[in-house]
């Protein structure tokens, strides 16, 4: 059985990681735009993949497994591009604000998922990707897996509702 995380716990990661964003952000921002102003599309971003059960993978040597995929999508993460937030509510760009929703959100799923023995295989925009590996095992262990899996993607849900948002 997994260790469950409290709010509390959640919350502390999802602000520290939000100040980790900040001071990033602070480092990247003159970087991101070109001299007219428009983004640098040239950037290239370079994301570590993990599989669970997997620490290895070597091209040209197969394994199969079985596993519980999980896509977390951040619903209209686009449109925070386009609508501008009140500077009553936050003073940050547009840019900014997309930057520090989907770090919130990345943050606390993927505590989550690497708690509920799953992995992030893969950030996608603004969509995370998480895989549960479902071994080769008696039918009792397989279904706890499961439960564990569903328990993983609840908690995130939960997260994003009562601490992110």
């Amino acid at each position: 059985m997994p260790v469950e995380l409290s709010n509390k716990e959640i919350q502390t990661i999802v602000l520290q990681e939000l100040k980790k964003a900040e001071n990033v952000w602070k480092q990247v921002e003159p970087r991101l735009y070109r001299d007219g102003g428009t983004i640098n599309e040239d950037l290239e971003k370079s994301i570590h993949t993990q599989i669970p059960s997997h620490a290895i993978v070597r091209p040209g040597i197969p394994q199969v497994a079985e596993f519980i995929a999980m896509i977390l999508d951040i619903r209209d993460s686009s449109k925070h591009l386009t609508q501008r937030i009140s500077s009553r509510i936050a003073k940050v760009t547009n840019l900014e604000r997309v930057l520090y929703e989907t770090t919130a959100v990345f943050a606390a799923c993927s505590l989550i998922v690497e708690r509920h023995r799953g992995g992030v295989t893969e950030y996608l925009g603004d969509r995370v990707l998480s895989l549960c590996h479902l071994p080769q095992a008696p039918q009792a262990k397989r279904k706890e897996e499961i439960r564990n899996a569903y328990r993983a993607a609840e908690r995130c849900l939960n997260a994003v509702n009562t601490i992110v948002n």
